[in-house]
């Protein structure tokens, strides 16, 4: 069993005394470890426990749990699987583990008479119109304990908030409907596109997270590691700026006999994404990025274990298959790989013995797994979202080594890599003065939890 940190056990202190309670903690600070040692504390024997989570962070709850002697089952598979496990296991009570997607397949579970509910990177729940955020603000509202948790509560405006929050109470900032909420602490944004806060309802929205809900950073306990980070900017071939510029301009391109067109703004910008990268339509047409990053592997990198991101599928293929060409130990995962074959291969990777280099599809790896094996993360292609970015940063750290982490971005010279990796650092920045100041309000009204 392991020892709680103080912090942590302030963590456990303040969920005990919260029975609907947000744990607002940046990852590897073990948020999970708090929510069992909570529950062991309060829960009655054999205990009905849903925990919601996305795939990737399933396994850490399983980990957690069976280091912690608690009870488990999945619900997963076919949506006659999922039926037939909550039946079999409900009278034996325990820790209820489903993905987020899974209350499609099983939308038994807001009938169940559940003793605590959890959702865990509670952010999928942050937009008002998905199905999935109406499933759960319109359910569960007599459960005796619902906690949320994330490290990124609001990766795009305080707004991001509201849902979560409204979930645990069944209203958030004084409103019982996003709705209301929007028509008098919103307005329109000035350039017609979505609604931005008005003026000082960010600060007061800010100061209710920090006195509801228990937020704290690495830095807040000597826990937050260097990051170093580093860009290498490649330059396009003369075919290949041309083609470039004129899917600009004119949303279609050709080099050589491969083509593509679209007339909508959001395909030329995927088009654009991926030619940084060196696809075009499906088609492997230049090894810009993946020269420099076999020069790296090979060179200043050699013998280091190295995670690898990408935003798209055939990026992925293509780069396993080249590293693997080189002689390096390599693997692979991308959305199509199944829940299991992901746990084994992000295990294998951990391992001394496993692959020194591992090429990931962003979505499937950005939450909840421990890839700490690794000092080094290249991003060949970047996630454009400041909660995906963040998280997938994540994944390389842990309290219990000091190493500074390197982060590098291989970037095209004058192109989208560029105006991506400037809009996150702003979204960053945005999101970081948020819980600054939310935690901030905590510590000056010296909230039990914070001591």
């Amino acid at each position: 069993m392991h020892k709680l940190r103080p912090y942590q056990r302030r963590a456990v202190k303040y969920l005990l005394a919260h029975k609907r309670g947000a744990l607002f903690m940046e990852m590897r600070l073990g948020k999970t470890l708090c929510v069992l040692r909570a529950l062991k504390a309060c829960a009655p024997a054999r205990a009905r426990v849903l925990v919601v989570a996305p795939n990737a962070a399933l396994g850490s709850w399983e980990q957690e749990a069976v280091s912690e002697s608690l009870r488990f089952c999945y619900l997963t598979g076919t949506a006659q699987i999922r039926r037939r496990e909550l039946e079999q296991e409900w009278t034996g009570g325990g820790l209820f583990l489903i993905n987020k997607e899974g209350w499609r397949a099983l939308p038994e579970i807001a009938g169940k008479a559940w003793d605590a509910v959890v959702l865990d990177e509670s952010t999928f729940i942050k937009n008002p119109k998905a199905k999935v955020t109406r499933f759960f603000l319109q359910h569960f509202s007599a459960i005796p304990r619902k906690w949320i948790l994330t490290g990124t509560p609001c990766p795009e405006s305080e707004a991001d908030y509201w849902c979560q929050l409204a979930f645990l109470h069944g209203h958030a900032f004084g409103f019982r409907s996003f709705w209301d909420f929007r028509a008098r602490s919103m307005r329109p944004s000035y350039s017609g596109y979505g609604w931005v806060l008005k003026a000082g309802e960010a600060d007061r929205m800010r100061r209710q997270v920090g006195r509801t809900c228990f937020v704290l950073r690495r830095k807040d306990v000597h826990l937050e590691k260097v990051r170093v980070k580093e860009q290498r900017v490649i330059e396009m071939p003369r075919k290949i700026r041309k083609a470039y510029a004129q899917m600009e301009e004119e949303f279609e391109c050709k080099i050589d006999d491969v083509e593509a067109s679209t007339m909508w703004s959001g395909a030329k910008f995927a088009h654009l994404r991926q030619l940084c990268g060196g696809v075009l339509n499906k088609q492997w047409v230049w090894d810009g990025k993946l020269d420099e990053l076999l020069h790296l592997l090979q060179g200043e990198l050699s013998g280091e274990k190295v995670v690898v991101w990408c935003c798209f599928n055939l990026e992925v293929h293509h780069l396993c298959e080249a590293i693997q060409k080189k002689g390096i130990r390599v693997a692979a995962l991308t959305g199509a790989d199944k829940p299991d074959a992901r746990r084994a291969v992000f295990g294998a990777f951990q391992k001394s013995t496993g692959p020194r280099v591992l090429v990931l599809q962003q979505a499937i790896a950005q939450m909840g797994v421990d890839l700490s094996a690794s000092d080094t993360a290249i991003y060949y292609s970047s996630p454009v979202g400041q909660m995906a970015r963040r998280q997938t940063e994540d994944r390389i750290v842990s309290v219990a080594k000091d190493s500074p982490l390197l982060y590098i971005d291989l970037v095209v010279d004058d192109s989208v890599d560029e105006d991506v990796l400037e809009l996150l650092e702003k979204k960053v920045k945005r999101g970081d003065l948020s819980l600054t100041r939310a935690l901030q309000r905590a510590m000056k009204e010296r909230k039990l939890w914070t001591k």
